[in-house]
C-alpha cells in the first residue's frame, strides 16, 4: 500500500521545533475538552514504539518530571509522553482533526 504520512495530534513549538506552531503556554486552559477521559484513556492505550532517551520536562514548570519520554502512534496520528503529560495536567490544545478522529471511534 501506499506509505501514509501520520500527522502530529499538537501544535505545539517546544515540541515540533516549528516557527510557525504556537509556544505551549498559548495552548494550555483550566477547561479540560469535552471527552477529555476519553482521549487520555485513547492516548495512554497505545504501546510505545520508541524512547526518545530524554526526560519528560514540565513544560511550565521547567521541572523535570522523573520519567522518560516515548513516542506512540496509531495508523493516522503520531504522539509522545510530553503531549500526554501536559493533555492530562494543562488541557493542552490537541489539533482538531485528531480530536475528530478520535471521538468518532
Amino acid at each position: 500500500g501506499e506509505a501514509r504520512i501520520m500527522k502530529p495530534i499538537s501544535s505545539v513549538r517546544e515540541f515540533s521545533v516549528e516557527n510557525k506552531d504556537k509556544p505551549i503556554r498559548e495552548l494550555i486552559s483550566d477547561v479540560p475538552i469535552q471527552g477529555k477521559k476519553y482521549v487520555l484513556k485513547y492516548l495512554k492505550s497505545c504501546e510505545p514504539d520508541c524512547a526518545a532517551g530524554m526526560s519528560l520536562i514540565d513544560e511550565i514548570t521547567g521541572k523535570a518530571v522523573g520519567t522518560g519520554v516515548n513516542g506512540y502512534g496509531d495508523l493516522e496520528f503520531f504522539w509522545d509522553s510530553r503531549e500526554i503529560y501536559h493533555f492530562e495536567k494543562y488541557n493542552l490544545e490537541l489539533n482538531q482533526d485528531f480530536l475528530k478522529y478520535i471521538l468518532k471511534k
